[in-house]
């Protein structure tokens, strides 16, 4: 299982935002050569679970959720 969490009081993943993570997400489950998973995505955490997995499975999701988190907060950052 895979969990990533985020500090409400220092991200906020809301609105477009959140969308976006959603839309990445779910695209990226729906490919044929995803492995298998589980994924719930809420404000402040997303879940993932990839029963019978073995490591490059787990690997693969952790690699892809990593990107998809930065490539979000980074195309939605407004702090400049």
């Amino acid at each position: 299982m895979l969990t990533f969490e985020f500090d409400t009081e220092t991200i906020d993943i809301s609105g477009s935002t959140e969308q976006l993570r959603q839309y990445q997400m779910q695209r990226f489950a729906k490919r044929s050569s995803t492995p298998d998973r589980n994924v719930s995505i809420g404000r402040d955490q997303i879940v993932i679970e990839v029963p019978g997995s073995d490591g490059t499975a787990i690997n693969r999701w952790g690699n892809t959720a990593v990107s998809i988190i930065d490539r979000t907060l980074y195309s939605s950052d407004t702090s400049s």
